[in-house]
């Protein structure tokens, strides 16, 4: 039902296109940055402050940050979460039984995968 890891990446860096807007590796996708010499926050120059860029300005080294398996664990947690709401199902249970360890955490409601 949900695809795993390798696969996911392999998706996600071949068929994303260049013109669309991902999370900007320099600031984490927040439009800020830490100062290299004082420390302090700095607008983030290479989105300006926007948080996300283009997918083809995106160097091959930084599609790790991209492409990490906590967002895929997001992405997969989101759509379990959206699976359930339309078949009327736990999404807890579809990630269980499709191999995976997810467990919730009950202060703050979100579900988590165990690696």
């Amino acid at each position: 039902m949900f695809i795993d890891y390798p696969t996911w990446r392999h998706q996600q860096e071949e068929f994303t296109q260049d013109e669309a807007l991902v999370p900007c590796p320099s600031c984490f996708g927040v439009g800020v940055s830490e100062c290299d010499c004082c420390g302090n926050e700095v607008s983030c120059s290479r989105c300006d402050e926007e948080g996300r860029i283009p997918f083809g300005e995106v160097a091959d080294h930084e599609y790790a940050f991209l492409f990490s398996r906590s967002r895929y664990e997001d992405a997969l947690i989101n759509d379990a979460v959206a699976l359930g709401e339309w078949i009327g199902s736990d999404p807890i249970e579809l990630l269980y039984n499709n191999g995976l360890e997810p467990w919730q955490d009950l202060i703050i409601k979100k579900i988590h995968i165990n690696p």
